[in-house]
């Protein structure tokens, strides 16, 4: 009979979206959540976007106009940068206002769909991403439970490897990120 514990483990592992919790410990990416959610294999970070304030016009913040809106997320991303880290197996973004997104290394915009990128103006901003993310990846695809497949802005391969050591899980994966 499984403990408490364990029914707790395996009821917040359902709620994980299934990019984060594929087999291959894969780390989810911006494009594996921008295909789900529009529901169009391969979607595109625009693709995304088009969808979310198409969903969201009746919620717009006073003086947005959805075009507008739309048309200012579309140019190209400015500052200040969000950093991107590994939050429940998936690499995303949080915002200074709260909003949470998952970004993409290979598509690094991002798009706060809390507060409509009021730092920017409306525009997109630039995704910092780690210089050694693939090694990050390796570093989770060890971790065996996608729960614990996270860490903060900024924290070092090094600190993520001794993590796992210290919890009897391998320094790394072995393979390609």
């Amino acid at each position: 009979m499984a403990t408490r514990a364990e029914k707790l483990r395996r009821a917040r592992t359902a709620r994980l979206n299934p990019y984060q919790r594929r087999p291959d410990g894969s780390v989810g990416r911006g494009r594996d959540h921008w295909a789900m959610v529009t529901r169009k294999p391969g979607a595109r970070w625009e693709d995304y976007i088009r969808h979310l304030l198409s969903q969201r016009i009746r919620n717009l913040p006073s003086g947005f106009v959805p075009a507008k809106a739309l048309e200012l997320a579309m140019q190209p991303a400015v500052g200040p940068a969000v950093h991107a880290y590994v939050n429940g197996n998936r690499w995303g973004a949080s915002c200074e206002c709260g909003g949470f997104d998952v970004v993409d290394p290979d598509d690094p915009r991002f798009y706060c769909i809390n507060c409509y990128n009021v730092l920017s103006d409306g525009r997109a901003r630039v995704v910092a991403f780690p210089k050694d993310h693939p090694q990050v990846e390796r570093v989770m695809r060890a971790r065996p439970d996608p729960l614990t497949r996270s860490s903060r802005p900024g924290e070092s391969v090094k600190l993520l490897m001794a993590e796992n050591l210290e919890h009897g899980v391998s320094a790394e994966a072995e393979g390609e990120a």
